[in-house]
């Protein structure tokens, strides 16, 4: 990388809260309606331009996300911030649609062995079924950001290959996709993949329809967090006291707790400290992290 680089950083950079929905859906205690709805309320407080606020997927599987819904009702939402809902397939893209949801994330994967382990369908059978989830959302103008998992490693299939990544990135580029957020999965990216996935990326996606995801499973989430910057992303997702990461990949050397997602609050010390604007306050998102805290009988 150029030495100039390192000198030159984003104006703002904005940050994707995702505890509500990543985070939550890693923890074992299920928060009410009313505990959901307050804590969205309170990040909303924090100056956020985007909150992802839960998903609606078979609540069977991921019991966590019972209700959202209801939670989308429920939470005051302001003009000058993006709430996002995760769909996992039509026909929850059409609950969304009905219940008045205007930011649609979808999951996508850059591996097929992760795909077939959590989708129980092929790569390609997942890209045809966002594809037709993105024309709908276009029909509808929804604005939509679909997370490409397992960019760099997975934990099934191991490292993944840049053109496979690509390969995925530049398909749902044609498919219409907003924006897309790169997802570190197993939390194994080091700086120079990070550098040269987002170097081969910028020749085909625009900046400004990028975003970072990083897992902080071997404490990488910061620095490669800063690499992306200094290359000039300035979408990154995050989450408040770290809540969530993927639980088919484990560090055995660091206790579970901290092998979640960037933790917002770490993320906001770092980029008020390169004096780039978030709109986001600190003291704030402190006290959102001990509400969720304590609402989940965490101790830290």
């Amino acid at each position: 990388m150029n030495a100039d680089a390192f000198k030159t950083y984003p104006d703002q950079v904005k940050i994707y809260e995702l505890g509500a929905r990543d985070g939550l859906q890693a923890e074992k205690k299920i928060l009410t309606v009313e505990e959901k709805v307050s804590w969205i309320n309170g990040l909303t407080s924090c100056g956020y331009q985007a909150i992802e606020v839960g998903s609606l997927v078979n609540t069977k599987l991921i019991p966590q996300m019972v209700d959202t819904d209801k939670v989308f009702l429920s939470i005051d939402r302001k003009p000058e911030c993006q709430y996002f809902v995760l769909v996992g397939n039509k026909k929850y893209l059409h609950t969304a649609l009905d219940i008045g949801v205007r930011n649609i994330s979808l999951m996508g994967s850059a591996s097929n062995l992760f795909s077939l382990e959590n989708t129980h369908i092929t790569l390609s059978e997942s890209l045809t079924k966002i594809g037709e989830m993105l024309r709908v959302c276009k029909e509808n103008n929804i604005y939509t950001r679909v997370y490409v998992s397992c960019c760099y490693d997975c934990p099934y299939q191991g490292a993944i290959d840049n053109k496979e990544v690509i390969d995925v990135i530049d398909r749902l580029m044609q498919l219409g996709c907003d924006e897309l957020s790169l997802a570190d999965t197993t939390g194994k990216a080091t700086i120079i993949q990070v550098e040269h996935l987002l170097e081969a990326s910028m020749k085909i996606v625009p900046l400004e329809k990028l975003a970072v995801h990083f897992h902080n499973t071997y404490s990488q989430a910061m620095v490669n967090t800063l690499v992306s910057l200094q290359m000039g992303v300035n979408k990154v997702d995050s989450s408040v006291g770290e809540l969530g990461g993927c639980p088919y990949a484990k560090n055995p050397l660091v206790s579970p707790e901290h092998q979640g997602n960037l933790g917002t609050e770490a993320l906001l010390f770092m980029l008020h400290g390169l004096n780039i604007n978030t709109g986001v306050s600190s003291e704030k998102v402190r006290e959102m992290k001990q509400y969720a805290f304590n609402a989940l009988n965490r101790t830290n």
